[in-house]
């Protein structure tokens, strides 16, 4: 016989609504007014301008992951080459500080449960 210990929380990484809302199925609106469906079936209460505010937020996710999938061998630090004209190479530079301004939002916003602190 085989006894598991209890759950418990030792997990650094957070499972959360963030959690689901961010990287789980589709999202749509009850159109009853009592929240969101993730997935199809999942209810999570809350207002609707979240679930639309977090569908946007999951395009740009979706996005930035598309990005790295496709080019792999980029540094962790940004998305950029950084190897075109003078112009371009600020740009990119922007877009790393952008795109990694993202990810620290996201992580930290799964991290915090949405709080702020």
């Amino acid at each position: 016989m085989c006894v598991q210990p209890p759950l418990t929380n030792t997990c650094p990484a957070a499972f959360n609504a963030y959690t689901l809302l961010l990287f789980a199925g589709s999202i749509t609106l009850d159109t009853a007014g009592r929240g969101l469906v993730v997935d199809g079936w999942l209810r999570l209460r809350g207002w609707a301008r979240i679930g639309v505010l977090v569908s946007r937020l999951r395009g740009v996710i979706d996005r930035l992951i598309e990005r790295r999938v496709e080019n792999p061998n980029l540094p962790p630090s940004g998305f950029g080459s950084g190897s075109g004209a003078g112009g371009e190479k600020e740009a990119d530079a922007g877009d790393k500080s952008v795109e990694a301004e993202i990810i620290r939002v996201v992580t930290r916003l799964v991290e915090l449960d949405g709080l702020d602190a």
